[in-house]
C-alpha cells in the first residue's frame, strides 16, 4: 500500500506557505502527495482572461517543481 497524503489549500500558495517543507519531507520520503485548491476567483467579476491563464500556468508550474502526484 502506497502511502498518500492531501493537501487542502484555500488558494494557490498556501500549500507552500504553510507546509511546504513538510510537503517536500513527505515526497522525498516517497509519499504521493495531492494538491486540493478550495477556491477559484469568480470569472464575473474584474479578473482577465490572461489571468485565468497566467493562474493556471503558475498551479501547473508549482504542480511539477513539487512533483504532486494529482492537482484538483
Amino acid at each position: 500500500m502506497s502511502k498518500k497524503v492531501i493537501v487542502i489549500a484555500p488558494h494557490p500558495d498556501d500549500e507552500i506557505l504553510g507546509c511546504g517543507g513538510s510537503l517536500l519531507r513527505y515526497i522525498e520520503e516517497g509519499y504521493q502527495v495531492a494538491w486540493l485548491i478550495c477556491t477559484e476567483p469568480p470569472k464575473d467579476m474584474h479578473w482577465s482572461d490572461d489571468f485565468f491563464e497566467q493562474r493556471q500556468k503558475d498551479i501547473e508550474a508549482v504542480a511539477n517543481l513539487m512533483n504532486f502526484s494529482q492537482v484538483y
